[in-house]
């Protein structure tokens, strides 16, 4: 999800100045050794491809948030139908945890 803050921030800053040239530091864990070599070696940005890249997350974002709702109503559902006294007069969103 790190393409998605990279590319607010870029459109925030190219807000402001429309010649900003971003580049991104790669780095797979967070040892000094690498954050440093990282940043000593930083890349061109291809803007196309983050934006494709910025649509799938925020789609795949999306797609989370609907199923978990969907996941959500059928559990009220099902809790409402087998535990009324405990579930009782629920409305949506809402998720319960029960622990036995």
């Amino acid at each position: 999800m790190g393409e998605t803050a990279g590319f607010d921030t870029y459109q925030q800053c190219w807000a402001i100045n429309a010649n900003v040239v971003p580049h991104i530091a790669k780095f797979s864990d967070f040892t000094p050794d690498s954050l440093v070599n990282a940043f000593h070696n930083l890349e061109d940005v291809n803007i196309a491809r983050l934006n494709k890249v910025y649509d799938a997350v925020r789609l795949q974002l999306e797609l989370m948030l609907r199923a978990g709702a969907a996941f959500t109503a059928f559990k009220t559902v099902v809790l409402r139908q087998s535990l009324p006294q405990i579930v009782g007069n629920v409305s949506r969103p809402c998720i319960c945890i029960l622990y036995y």
